[in-house]
């Protein structure tokens, strides 16, 4: 979910799909 992506680092977010 976006609200759990935005305790990951800016990296992981653009390398792992938000659901």
């Amino acid at each position: 979910t976006p609200f759990f992506s935005a305790f990951k680092t800016p990296n992981e977010i653009v390398t792992k799909p938000v659901l």
